[in-house]
């Protein structure tokens, strides 16, 4: 009880009693603070353990090192539309994203519907064999973009006038290269072999079969380094 106001104690809320003349004080409950950054969006880790650094920030260095988009999905569940894509290019895109979802960092999954990555072609005619575009959110985590939704075109002039009679395997590259921007990835100059590579030499890369590439470990690491932090 107090009966003036320089009696209230700190961590009690008062009240006045009428009857007896003084106030009547309550103890307040304390209000924990959350553990994370308010600041900061919540984000899915991935569950997998690959050799790569712990990061409190994405810094310079480490997006060089890594040579990440600045980007990165809240989720690590991620879905895929390729509804625009021919019976063919469907097959081909299909083997990639089960290459891609065999690293156990994220999931991708193939869906009809309104989908977070979309895959189309078209029949522009451009230097490149395929561009993404990323849209972002406001939101950021350490340092990096929270990624909205991804738009992967394929041009199909320039990819077939590039596939040196093998279609298949070169589609297969330039899909597991564009989901790797779309998944985060920036390109690579310091290795012609590596996926990420500017330009994609498809006789430089390691192949699994006549028709699929294998993912490097640069790429994996990459995608590890972003999804494990």
């Amino acid at each position: 009880m107090a009966k003036y106001y320089d009696e209230f104690k700190p961590g009690y809320s008062y009240t006045y009693n009428k009857k007896k003349g003084v106030f009547i004080g309550h103890k307040t409950k304390k209000h924990h603070a959350s553990t994370t950054d308010s600041d900061e969006p919540r984000v899915e880790k991935a569950t997998s353990t690959y050799d790569v650094p712990k990061v409190k920030e994405f810094t310079k260095e480490i997006i060089a090192d890594y040579s990440l988009e600045k980007y990165r999905w809240l989720k690590t569940d991620i879905t895929v539309n390729i509804q625009d894509l021919t019976n063919e290019q469907q097959q081909i895109a299909k083997d990639a994203i089960e290459q891609i979802k065999n690293l156990k960092i994220v999931n991708l999954t193939i869906t009809i519907k309104k989908a977070n990555i979309t895959i189309v072609q078209t029949e522009k005619d451009r230097t490149a064999l395929a561009n993404t575009h990323l849209e972002g959110t406001d939101d950021t985590y350490k340092n990096l973009n929270i990624t909205e939704t991804a738009t992967i075109e394929l041009y199909n002039p320039s990819l077939n006038r590039n596939a040196k009679g093998n279609y298949e395997l070169k589609l297969n590259q330039v899909i597991i290269h564009e989901l790797g921007h779309a998944l985060g990835l920036e390109h690579t100059t310091n290795n012609e072999t590596n996926i990420m590579n500017a330009v994609q030499h498809i006789d430089y890369n390691n192949l699994i079969d006549p028709t699929h590439v294998a993912i490097d470990q640069n790429y994996t690491n990459a995608l590890a380094v972003i999804y494990q932090n």
